[in-house]
């Protein structure tokens, strides 16, 4: 791969001479028109002072102004992780519809995908036992519609682990992923029902 070589002309000349210039400009006005002389040793007196009347230390300006801004601190973060939890919820459902739909259409391989990559992957950090079983069940269901090699293990897997979630959290869907697994495995076309038997032995 051929290396791009880096082109220097005039206008880069003009963009850094207005960068230092401004700088310098800043600095020059701090030099000569603020003439502050801190004394450190103040400092502390301006987050926590000694009350006389009080007995005791009692926390001052900076003391004061240092705790609401850890305060606002907290409720912000707080409010941000319940805004950005309802809206990754919000999200994950949407995905979860537009995985139905494309299931509905025929086009397996894509909501396989979704499912798996951007629907399970939220559950699994958020924890959420039910959502996740069902989430395992809908892959299994999508596996068995799409009836690859090896899809049929791996569907039965996932359903059975999505039923011992269900059973262990007594959840009413324990029953309806034990009727699929049981229509997995015992699909009613392999049965021999007595008519078939009489026409082979006819």
């Amino acid at each position: 791969m051929l290396s791009r070589k880096l082109r220097f002309g005039w206008l880069d000349v003009l963009v850094l001479a207005v960068v230092f210039g401004l700088i310098g400009y800043v600095l020059h006005r701090a030099q000569s028109h603020f003439h502050y002389n801190w004394d450190w040793r103040l400092i502390p007196g301006y987050f926590a002072r000694y009350d006389a009347e009080q007995g005791r230390w009692v926390l001052n300006l900076l003391g004061q102004g240092f705790l609401a801004t850890v305060r606002l601190a907290l409720w912000g973060g707080l409010l941000a992780a319940l805004i950005g939890g309802t809206m990754g919820v919000c999200r994950v459902a949407t995905l979860g519809r537009i995985a139905d739909v494309l299931q509905a259409r025929g086009e397996l391989d894509e909501a396989l995908r979704i499912r798996r990559e951007d629907e399970l992957p939220v559950y699994e950090r958020l924890r959420s036992a039910r959502d996740l079983l069902i989430c395992r069940a809908y892959i299994g269901m999508n596996y068995l519609a799409r009836g690859a090699a090896g899809d049929r293990q791996k569907a039965l897997e996932l359903l059975n682990w999505a039923l011992r979630d269900a059973q262990r959290l007594q959840l009413p869907e324990a029953r309806q992923i034990a009727e699929i697994i049981r229509q997995v495995q015992s699909p009613p076309d392999s049965l021999s029902s007595p008519d078939r038997q009489a026409s082979d032995g006819g």
